[in-house]
């Protein structure tokens, strides 16, 4: 239900003061008109008489117009409140009544227990609503009816999403996305680069279902995703100890190394998707530097995952953009607003590493010559420890 604002009259302590609504142009004119009577009781000589009369004719003259404004204001504020709480409304119109009272004195117009009974009601309305809503507000609750409104608002239709969508910070969602994915779905995670697809290893279909999804050539390699590198070190890889000394540099973050496959694969809980990622010998080993991903990683064990945007296109960098490019063709989207970074990891080629060498199949986000700063690092320090 939507609360609507409660405003309170004041009863006017003599004549002059005009209570007028909105509050801010109400209090303009409450001090005019208090200083317009405040000069008009000044008592004095023949001049001041004289000053005196000017000023109550002024007096009679914008007390009148603002009177008159006052009771335009309310009629609005009361049409206006048809669309809030019922009680609002009945404000609005004891605000309304108030301000009428007081305009008939201003014309000096017989009311007799008009301003009384207005006041009253206005007092009655005003404490209901301070009661109800200071208790709505500290304790949530009505305490006192309501009431809803004469006339509702259309509400404006949301168009329904593509596919369902997990909140990135939200442990339950992302565990809602984990269980998609062990059922063999694909989705989108965001990344410590950008928004990627992603399909459990435990459910080989689900990579086949990224290369339909993405439009992806089946020579092109998906890569595979794990949350640390000391899962990798579980699954004991023959790495060198050159091979683990970069790796340790560049994991976790946006480089991704192209290392050697083997049996360690099975190891690692990747199972007979070990076929599907990489190509035959090697196989692209990312460990993002994103705590979202790592927790995923952690309950659906290893996913293989590549850039959430169709083939040739640009990366999708905001999960806005995945929901209108691919959201139809996926069974969920876990949406944490704009990604890190506009490129993709920059993919290191570690298969001759041995040998002094490393290449690149893709200078990605982070730049060539700080990959190669680290490896001409990393070769020194393992030359030191061997000398």
């Amino acid at each position: 239900m939507k609360k609507g604002k409660a405003t309170s009259g004041r009863s006017e302590p003599f004549p002059g003061i005009l209570y007028s609504e909105p509050g801010a142009l109400g209090l303009v004119c409450n001090i005019i008109a208090a200083f317009i009577v405040a000069v008009n009781n000044i008592q004095g000589d023949e001049k001041g008489t004289k000053l005196a009369a000017i000023v109550t004719a002024t007096e009679i003259a914008i007390s009148s117009s603002l009177a008159i404004i006052s009771v335009g204001l309310c009629v609005l504020s009361l049409l206006l409140s048809i669309t809030m709480a019922k009680i609002c409304t009945v404000l609005e119109l004891a605000i309304l009544l108030h301000s009428i009272s007081f305009t008939t004195h201003i014309f000096n117009a017989d009311t007799k227990y008009f301003p009384m009974v207005s006041s009253i009601l206005l007092g009655l309305v005003g404490i209901h609503g301070f009661i109800l809503y200071t208790v709505k507000g500290l304790l949530d609750k009505n305490l006192l009816p309501e009431g809803e409104p004469l006339i509702k608002m259309r509400t404006p239709i949301t168009p329904a999403l593509p596919c369902p969508t997990f909140r990135s910070r939200i442990a339950s969602d992302l565990f809602k996305a984990a269980k998609v994915l062990e059922k063999g779905e694909v989705i989108c995670v965001p990344t410590d680069t950008v928004y990627a697809l992603a399909g459990s290893c435990s459910k080989p279909d689900s990579i086949s279902k990224i290369y339909h999804i993405k439009g992806r050539p089946p020579e092109k390699p998906i890569c595979l995703c794990i949350s640390n590198l000391q899962q990798l070190r579980v699954a004991n890889p023959p790495f060198s100890p050159l091979l683990w000394r970069f790796m340790d540099r560049c994991y976790p973050g946006g480089i991704t190394c192209v290392v050697k496959k083997g049996p360690w694969l099975q190891n690692l809980g990747v199972g007979e998707a070990a076929d599907f990622v990489g190509t035959k010998e090697s196989v692209a080993i990312r460990v993002p530097d994103s705590s979202v991903l790592s927790y995923l990683v952690s309950i659906t064990g290893p996913l293989a995952i590549t850039s959430a945007n169709p083939s040739g296109e640009p990366d999708s960098t905001h999960h806005n953009t995945v929901l209108d490019t691919l959201g139809g063709k996926l069974a969920g989207v876990v949406c944490d607003d704009e990604s890190n970074e506009t490129v993709a990891s920059t993919v290191v080629n570690c298969m001759k590493i041995d040998e002094g060498l490393i290449s690149y199949f893709r200078v990605g986000c982070v730049p060539k010559d700080i990959v190669d700063n680290l490896f001409d690092e990393v070769k020194k320090e393992q030359s030191d420890q061997i000398n």
